[in-house]
């Protein structure tokens, strides 16, 4: 252990002076969109995370939170219940109850119309995994196993999910895209999952009832899963259809966007294009007088083609006009991602 610390303290003292987190860049990210919350406030977002990131699948209405109550109350039952065995019917009614809320939000998932923007309301470690309702199940039980793989395995889980929860936040979930910090855990609460499954109800009669809801839970967890790749593929054509317009605009064109993620979405093109970005709602003036101090006069405008996902204001673009010639390009949709229309425009400096 100290030989592992003496390797790893130049990174960290990199790490801190250079991103100012000693754990990294991304850990820097998520510190400063915490924000500067009074001690309150701060508790109660932490507190929040565990029902974001462990049970939310939708948002926050009155219907998602009645969805998702099933497996809250699975994870208050076992803090409190040490012993595996089913001895009342009200664990296999539980169970049923998780696999109706998660067919619900299933259906929910499938009907919508924005599959990516859902990415960030479906986050959620055990309703985005329905059969890992098992594991809620089954947590003080595998915790006070006598098995010591099973303890160790059991509380390295539970740790990590309170690790996670505390240093993630909600200000902006565009950033913590899918619950991609929960994947290291998989390997882990799965085999969990099964042993709680296999040892919850020991006679044939009661074990259908488990056996049923759980072979549903799994198909649950597949078919979101199913769903979720689905989405990325389309996203990935979206995504190319919005670089090969960028593409087909003049060459040798800087593209100024007010679209916060087209840097890293157009990552390809680092070395073909320039990007600006303007973050502010008056920052299409200063962008257009840096370019006319550098000497260029034509350049490629991306916007949204729903001005309510614009930082430049209507006032500032209305004012802008007077100083630019503007054609209008193509709008570039996403059919079936549904991500986001942009539109673009080729223009050049008075």
């Amino acid at each position: 252990m100290a030989g592992w610390g003496l390797v790893m303290m130049p990174v960290w003292i990199f790490q801190y002076f250079h991103y100012g987190s000693i754990f990294g860049a991304h850990a820097a990210v998520y510190s400063g969109l915490a924000g500067t919350l009074s001690p309150v406030s701060l508790i109660a977002a932490k507190l929040k995370n565990f029902y974001v990131y462990l049970f939310c699948f939708g948002g926050d209405s009155r219907l998602t939170i009645l969805l998702v109550s099933p497996f809250i109350i699975a994870s208050l039952a076992g803090f409190f219940k040490r012993e595996f065995r089913l001895r009342r019917p009200l664990v296999g009614i539980l169970l049923w109850l998780c696999a109706g809320s998660g067919f619900v939000m299933l259906v929910r998932l499938l009907l919508s119309h924005t599959p990516v923007f859902d990415c960030i309301f479906t986050q959620a470690l055990f309703t985005g995994t329905p059969f890992l309702v098992f594991f809620l199940l089954g947590i003080l039980s595998l915790l006070s196993s006598t098995r010591i793989e099973l303890r160790f395995a059991s509380a390295f889980c539970v740790a990590y999910i309170l690790g996670a929860c505390l240093l993630l936040n909600q200000s902006d979930m565009g950033i913590i895209w899918g619950a991609r910090h929960f994947l290291a855990l998989f390997p882990f609460l799965l085999p969990l999952c099964l042993i709680v499954w296999d040892k919850i109800s020991p006679d044939n009669e009661k074990r259908k009832i488990v056996f049923s809801s759980a072979f549903f839970l799994i198909a649950l967890s597949v078919l979101i899963q199913c769903h979720g790749l689905r989405t990325l593929f389309l996203k990935l054509e979206a995504s190319a259809a919005l670089k090969t317009a960028i593409e087909a605009s003049p060459q040798g064109d800087p593209v100024l966007s007010d679209i916060f993620w087209l840097p890293e979405e157009m990552g390809t093109l680092f070395h073909k294009r320039v990007f600006l970005q303007v973050n502010t709602k008056h920052g299409l003036a200063e962008a257009l007088q840096t370019l006319k101090d550098s000497g260029i006069r034509s350049f490629t405008m991306l916007l949204s083609a729903n001005p309510d996902y614009r930082v430049i204001s209507k006032d500032e673009m209305g004012k802008c006009l007077s100083l630019m010639d503007i054609s209008p390009g193509p709008e570039i949709a996403s059919p079936g991602a549904e991500f986001m229309r942009c539109q673009l425009f080729f223009c050049k400096l008075k």
